[in-house]
């Protein structure tokens, strides 16, 4: 069993008290976590080709890095808001 001074693997350096804040903000909330195309597809419960669709007539904001496209969750949300009825 392991706590926060040590690890699983035993060659990580050890979680010094008050490093644990700085860890957590390190990492990506739910809100700020960047989605896969598949991801904004199911959540939606649309096919990847309407999301594909979607992109190419600029109804969804996404992040292009090299070959791979992700999306802000609140960012596609607010854009449908913003552009479609909501009702």
């Amino acid at each position: 069993m392991t706590n926060q001074y040590e690890s699983d693997r035993g060659d990580c350096e050890p979680v010094k008290p008050g490093e644990e804040k700085l860890l957590s903000e390190a990492r990506p909330s739910g809100e700020d976590r960047l989605l896969k195309k598949q991801e904004i597809a199911d959540f939606f419960r649309v096919t990847s080709r309407t999301v594909d669709g979607w992109m190419q007539a600029g109804i969804v904001p996404y992040i292009k890095i090299r070959r791979s496209v992700r999306f802000r969750l609140p960012d596609v949300i607010a854009r449908l808001k913003e552009r479609h009825q909501v009702g």
